[in-house]
């Protein structure tokens, strides 16, 4: 009964991953899905009822977001695009796995609580109290001091693992997501580059070109001053149309000086101030 629920309560989340709107049962049913179950699951799946509740409650949340983390950087390293529905299906896949290896343990139940001895068991006399001394104040052997693998320890090694796996794989998506972010923002660009320079009496004459890249939406019609400083050199003043997505570009023949600058800046229809410099070098 309880592993039909469950199959239910997933199946409706991945309907709900998928794009249909299941109302306000949505954030419960991802939280139990994506925080809960993967973590739980995966405790049943391998050390059983060996664990006491309160440790398993205590791994739980950290194994599942582990599990999720880990499910992203195996999904981007695959080249798969990383959303919310192949995120959902890779996770119940992986708590699928561990539910049917549940099953076959039979390991399904919630772990028992710790049972402690009977009190008769404890009861305090001089001579076991003496010999809790003994044994407390013991030096033991360095076989006995070897840390042995029991569920307890194999459980804290795979946590700290998953942990760091979690770590590194959130600072892998983070670094993704920023550089997509700045991929996808649009922009306008200016870019200038000296084409020519040809020495003439009291100057060079320069051929120059300057280009505009728009990567927005939407068509723009920026206005492109051009001037040579600190020269006498009257400033030119363009009116360019760039398409969505496109790029134009000015080409002037000036007049200047050795050491002089060409300065172009764009500017008006919305668009950022934009400047582009080139310096005059000596032939």
């Amino acid at each position: 009964m309880v592993v039909l629920a469950y199959l239910a309560l997933m199946a409706v989340v991945i309907v709900g991953a998928a794009g249909p709107d299941i109302g306000p049962v949505r954030a419960p049913l991802g939280l139990l899905i994506g925080l809960v179950a993967p973590g739980s699951l995966l405790l049943r799946a391998t050390v059983g009822q060996r664990l006491g509740s309160g440790h398993a409650a205590a791994l739980t949340v950290p194994l599942s977001l582990a599990i999720c983390a880990l499910s992203g950087t195996v999904l981007t390293l695959a080249g798969l695009k990383l959303t919310t529905l192949s995120l959902t299906l890779v996770v119940c896949a992986i708590s699928l796995a561990c539910l049917l290896v549940a099953i076959v343990r039979r390991t399904v139940l919630p772990p028992v609580a710790v049972r402690w001895p009977a009190a008769e068991s404890l009861r305090l006399t001089p001579r076991t109290a003496m010999v809790a001394m003994v044994r407390r104040t013991a030096v033991p052997p360095l076989a006995a001091r070897r840390l042995r693998l029991t569920p307890r320890t194999a459980m804290a090694g795979g946590l700290a693992i998953a942990i760091l796996a979690m770590g590194a794989s959130t600072v892998q998506q983070i670094v993704r997501v920023d550089d997509a972010a700045r991929a996808a923002t649009p922009f306008v660009a200016l870019t200038g580059k000296l084409q020519q320079a040809t020495p003439i009496a009291g100057g060079v004459r320069v051929r120059v070109a300057f280009t505009t890249i728009n990567s927005q939406p939407r068509a723009i019609r920026p206005r492109l001053d051009i001037s040579v400083l600190p020269g006498q050199f009257t400033s030119l003043r363009r009116t360019l149309t760039i398409r969505p997505h496109g790029q134009g570009s000015v080409q002037e023949a000036l007049v200047a000086r050795c050491g002089d600058e060409v300065v172009a800046s764009l500017s008006g229809d919305g668009v950022p101030g934009r400047t582009s410099t080139l310096r005059i070098a000596c032939p």
